[in-house]
């Protein structure tokens, strides 16, 4: 089998999670209306959508502040 193809087939049989991690706030406030959240589920695609795995991410300074 090409690269390319053993590639695919182990993209196409990749399991996706039912949970993900997740900063949320619900609220304006300070720091404390932030908080991690390790079971939020992951939200349903359509079949004009991709779901795409973030292996890390950061927290812009603007963000932060507009919380």
């Amino acid at each position: 089998m090409t690269y390319c193809g053993d590639l695919r087939r182990r993209l196409y049989s990749a399991q996706v999670p039912l949970k993900m991690k997740a900063w949320v706030y619900e609220d304006f406030g300070n720091v404390n209306v932030s908080r991690l959240d390790e079971k939020v589920y992951v939200p349903e695609i359509m079949d004009d959508q991709v779901l795409i795995k973030v292996i890390a991410a950061a927290l812009n300074p603007v963000d932060y502040k507009m919380r």
